[in-house]
This record gives structure tokens, sequence and C-alpha cells, in this order.
């Protein structure tokens, strides 16, 4: 049901009762009324006759008592009249009785009317006597006209009703009036606040009069205000960068798309500042973040003014500009750009010192289904190229590279796949002693048993990986396979086995706990588990976090192996400071060392550090009985390479030691 017709239910509902009511009480009061005026008037008369016609009833002539008696029942009141000697026989009677019927039980309750008798023949009258001297002279008997009374009851009854239907059809008139009147402002009220409710922030409701609903609506308008400054004032944060002010990611996507309306060509330069991190990490987040301010102060102002300059990421910059080719322009800015971000930053009394590097792509004009996020990435590709070349420097987009940079993300995707599949397996390749041909150890590689490209080495599928995160998935499932292994028994196994920890393993304050509890779940010492770490990791200046692990892992009982030695920038008083307690000789000191004069001379260097600083020193990368008789003749009899053995799967080193000790 509609809320009109509710309304006009309403009012017609209520109009028709109050007016029944009415006419009912008005219809009984009209009835008592006229049944007081009725019987009264007979009493009165009935007083009247037998005062004033005493006299009449001893005379013989009758002729006036007629005449008074047909006057008086010629009234409206009186339906007969009846004149009775002393013995009760009629004299005379004018007018006709009604007969024995009873009066109305609202006359018979009414003590005011005790007067009125019941006549079993004459019906309901009013008998009064007529007296004189001698005694009782007669009687005069009058009877109220109540068939009349009903006539006139139920004409009043009828108009009432009349009146009644009248009144409630003119509320129902009203009451429609009202209503629609009603309705159609609630309802224009109502389409309003739905359009509101939708988003429709700007639409307005025009309030009419002065009543609760032009308040109401005046009251929704003004939340329609708010609501719109607040959309407006988050469409502004969504596109804005809180710190430096600039847009950010989406800010500028929807500036590209105008851009790109125009049919213009568009140069996108991404720019990423270098030793940030250092200066976030070493002077605090309070400068890093007055270094961020500040460089994009400075972009904005060497940036043309019809360029758009957003911070993307957190060290990260983009500047977009409208170029028909990739031309002078965008490389001037580039060089802008990194000059500007490359003038000290002044922070609380010190001088901050970064600096930039640039890659730049370009969109031809007119490209159809333009897209800010491929020409960002083809700039970030080129920024990518910048960085390898080293810092401060500007690259241009090279299609070659996406190709090389495909390749990598391909080669992401299956390295994430074999992780699911557990394609990673450990290999082991003996460490023995030349001189006795004991086995002293082994080192764990990792190998990938891929399906698609075969047996695949870590130089083959680590070398160009990108994502640290991966690397150590694949890391900690070799190590797990290997510790694994090693847990099954003594037979086959070697005394000790040497496993890699990467820079980011290191640096984990939980690194040396996790290893001690794989160990622990295992069953394994830690003197059978040895750490093998590259000489730029466990040699790094001012890494508190790297040593601190490297002491834990000491403390543990593993022994530290440094690797690649001889390739990185080596300090004689890190290795005594961190315990090394074996160095290996990388295999390009190795390689054709018995006919190399200076390669003799470098590893007897090397021997002679590990003797002075009582470290064990192990050759990599012996291939020829050459090497290794040279290699003993310096000093060094522990060894690893191809002469001995290839690297091998578990199943196979397992055969490989049961046949050494056979043929012992």
């Amino acid at each position: 049901m509609s809320f009109r017709l509710r309304l006009i239910l309403i009012f017609s509902l209520l109009g028709l009762v109050t007016h029944l009511l009415l006419a009912l009480a008005a219809l009984a009061f009209t009835a008592m009324r006229a049944q007081d005026t009725f019987v009264a008037e007979a009493e009165a008369l009935s007083h009247v006759l037998a005062a004033t016609l005493e006299h009449h009833l001893a005379e013989t002539d009758h002729g006036d008592l007629l005449a008074i008696a047909e006057h008086a029942v010629s009234t409206a009141e009186i339906a007969a009249i009846r004149f009775e000697d002393a013995g009760g026989a009629p004299l005379l009677q004018v007018g006709t009785f009604p007969g024995p019927h009873g009066p109305s039980r609202h006359v018979a309750a009414d003590a005011e009317f005790h007067d009125l008798q019941m006549d079993p023949d004459l019906g309901p009258v009013v008998r009064r006597n007529v007296g004189g001297r001698a005694g009782t002279l007669g009687s005069v008997v009058i009877a109220p006209d109540l068939a009349r009374l009903r006539t006139d009851l139920a004409v009043n009854g009828v108009t009432l009703a009349l009146m009644a239907l009248a009144a409630t059809a003119m509320l129902l008139v009203l009451g429609w009036l009202a209503a629609t009147a009603l309705v159609r402002r609630l309802g224009a009220l109502d389409r309003g606040a739905a359009r509101i409710a939708d988003g429709d922030f700007r639409h307005r409701i025009a309030p009419s009069g002065r009543d609760e609903i032009a308040r109401t609506a005046v009251t929704v308008n003004r939340m329609a205000d708010a609501l719109l400054r607040e959309r407006e004032a988050l469409e502004r944060q969504a596109r804005t960068d809180s710190l430096s002010g600039l847009l950010n990611r989406a800010g500028m996507a929807r500036e590209f798309r105008r851009m790109a309306r125009r049919g213009c060509g568009i140069s996108a330069l991404h720019i990423d500042l270098d030793r940030f991190k250092l200066i976030n990490d070493t002077r605090g987040h309070g400068a890093g973040d007055a270094v961020l301010q500040s460089v994009a102060s400075r972009l904005r102002h060497v940036a043309p003014t019809d360029a758009l300059v957003a911070r993307i990421g957190g060290d990260e910059f983009a500047i977009l500009m409208e170029e028909d080719g990739l031309g002078a322009r965008s490389l001037a800015l580039a060089e802008a750009c990194i000059e500007a971000a490359s003038r000290p930053i002044e922070f609380r009394g010190m001088k901050l010192a970064v600096g930039a590097s640039v890659g730049i792509a370009h969109m031809d004009p007119g490209t159809r289904g333009p897209d800010p996020d491929r020409l960002l990435a083809d700039a970030d590709i080129a920024l990518y190229q910048a960085k390898a070349a080293g810092r401060g420097r500007v690259a241009l987009f090279d299609h070659a590279a996406r190709q090389v940079l495909q390749k990598q993300a391909d080669l992401e995707f299956e390295l994430a796949l074999g992780l699911e599949y557990g394609e990673f397996v450990p290999f082991l390749q003996p460490q023995v002693d030349a001189l006795n041909g004991e086995v002293i150890g082994a080192e764990v590689l990792a190998r990938w048993n891929s399906p698609a490209r075969g047996l695949q080495t870590p130089g083959m599928f680590l070398q160009s990986l990108r994502n640290p995160e991966l690397e150590d998935r694949i890391t900690y499932m070799v190590r797990a396979a290997a510790l694994d292994w090693m847990s099954k028994g003594e037979a086959g196994r070697p005394p000790a086995i040497s496993i890699n920890l990467s820079a980011s393993e290191l640096a984990r304050v939980d690194c040396a706990g996790d290893l001690d509890w794989e160990l622990a779940m295992r069953g394994l010492p830690a003197r059978k588990v040895a750490i093998e770490v590259l000489e730029d990791v466990v040699l790094r200046e001012n890494d508190t976090e790297v040593e601190r692990t490297i002491a834990a892992l000491r403390r543990a009982g593993h022994m530290l192996e440094l690797d690649d030695f001889g390739t990185g920038n080596s300090g004689l008083a890190n290795l005594v400071r961190l315990s090394v307690e074996q160095l290996k000789i990388d295999r390009s000191f190795v390689r054709g060392i018995d006919a190399d004069r200076s390669r003799q001379a470098i590893v007897q260097a090397m021997i002679g550090i590990g003797r002075a600083l009582g470290i064990r020193v192990l050759a990599e990368g012996v291939e020829t009985e050459a090497e290794r008789q040279m290699l003993i003749s310096l000093g060094c009899s522990r060894m690893q390479g191809f002469l001995f053995a290839r690297p091998m799967a578990t199943e196979d080193f397992e055969r490989w030691m049961a046949a050494r000790s056979a043929a012992a």
C-alpha cells in the first residue's frame, strides 16, 4: 500500500469515526428531547383540561368539550383525548388511542414521566381525575402521539446520517488533497536523498515552505555539502603524496590519461635516489624525510611548467612531459635532475648527500591504448640499466633490455614453480687431503632439476636473479634436504658438510637460532655443518648484525669458512676479528698455477697469511695433477675440484664413498 493511500485512509477513518460518534450522540439527544416534548405536553394538557373543564363535565351539552378536545388533538404531540365519568364510562373521545403498546424504555426509565401510565386497552396515557365539591366527577385521558414521535426520530436519524456521509466525503477530498501535497514533497525529498546516497553529492533539494519537511531538505543539503567536501579531500589525498606534496602513482596515472587524450608524445623519467637507504638507516627517518622533501622541491623547480612530477615509491620519483620524440629535452631534464638531487641537503646542522640515477622511456604520439604503467615499466628498465652502469647515470629504454628482463621474469616464474614441486636438490663435491686422499668434508651445491631445462647449476639460474626472497627459499630447500641426508646415518657421509649463507640470511637477527633449531630437529651437532660466506659479506665494515650472527654461529660450534678468498677487499684485521677457521682460495688463482709464476706468488702469499694467522687454507677448482703437485709444493694440501670428483647427487656420493672405502 502506498504512503499516499495510507494517509488518505487514516484521514478518512478518523473523520468517519468522529462523525459517526457525533451522529449517534445527536440522534440520542434528539430522541430524548422529542420524547420529553411529547410526554410533557400530554401531562401539561391533562392538567389544564382537568382544571378548566371541571364545570363542563356536569353539563349535559358537551359541545364546548368537543371543541377543546378537537383543538388539542390537532397539535403534533397529542394523538387522542378521552373524557370519562366517575364510573369510567367514556363521555367523549377525539382521536385514536395507540392500543396496548408500552412506552419506550427511555421514557419508562425517566422519573420525570412517572405520570405516564399503561392502560391495558388504550396503551400509554396520561390520566388526570376531575373533582368537585361532591367528589370525583370523572377523568381526562390523553395519549401522546408516539407514532408521530417515531416518525420524527427516523427523519432526524436519516438527516444526521446524510450529514455524516457528506462530512466524511468532504474529509476524503481534503485528505486526498493534503496527502497528495505531502506525498509530493516527501517524494521529492526521497528522490533527492537517494541521488545523494548514490554519490551525486552535487545534487541539491529545493526546499519549499518553512515546515519540518523544508528544514529536513536543508539538513540533507548541508549533509551533501559536507560529503562533497570530504570526498574532494579524500580524492586529493588519494592522488597526492602526503610527505612531498607531489602527485602519487594514482594521481600521475590520472594526469597521464589526460595528457594522452591530447594525442601528444610523452616522455617518462624514472628517478631513483642513490645512497638514500644509507641516510635513512644511519641518520634516521627524519633525515630521510627531509631528503625526500628537498629533492621533491628541487625536481619541481627544474621540471618544465607543463610537466608532471610525482613520487611513485619510497625514494623513487617520476616526471612526465610532452615530447614528440625522445630527444635532447628529456636528456637535458634528466641531467638537471641528477645535478639537483646531488647538491648537499642541510638537516639539523648536518650536510646530507645523495645522488640520482635516471631511466627514460618514450611513448610516440597517437599510441593506441596508452598505459602509464607500461611507460613507467619501460623507464624502470632503463633505470636498471643506468644503475648497472654506475650511479649518477642516465639511460634510455632499449627494447632488447625488455626481452632480457622478460626472460628473467619467466625464469623467476619457473623457479617459483620449481620450489612448489621440490625440483631443487643438493649436490655434494668432496674436499680431500691431497697428501693421503682422505675425505675431509664436502661442499653442498644447489642444482635445479628442471623438467624443461634439464639439470641447472646455480650459475645458470641464480646469477641474474633479482629476487632475494626467491634465492633464500631455494637456499633453504637445498640446505634442508642436505641436512636430512646427513641425519640418516654415518655410512657414505663426509665428516662435515659446508653450506652457504647469503648476506640477507646473515643479516637476520634469528639466523643462528633458526639454524640451531634445524640441526636440533635432526639430531645433528654443529661441528658437522661448516658455514661458508663470501669474502665481501663477512669482511664488510660496520655491519653489526652480520657480526652478531657470525659470533652466534661460532659459539654454537660451527666452523666459519671464507669462500672465494682473494676476489674481494680483504682486511687482515677483519680475519682476526671474525676468527675465520678456513680460507678457500678462489679457482681463478688455481687455474694454470703450475705454469704461471704470478699465480704461484699470489697463492703462496695467501697460504702464508693463513699459516701466520693459524687459519687452514683450501684450494678450489683443482683440475689437473700438475696443479695438485704445485699446490702441495706451496704448502696447501686441502683441495677441492674435478681432479678428485665432480659435484654429485647424494646417492651418487654414497656410492663414491663406498667405492673409495672398498679400494682402500
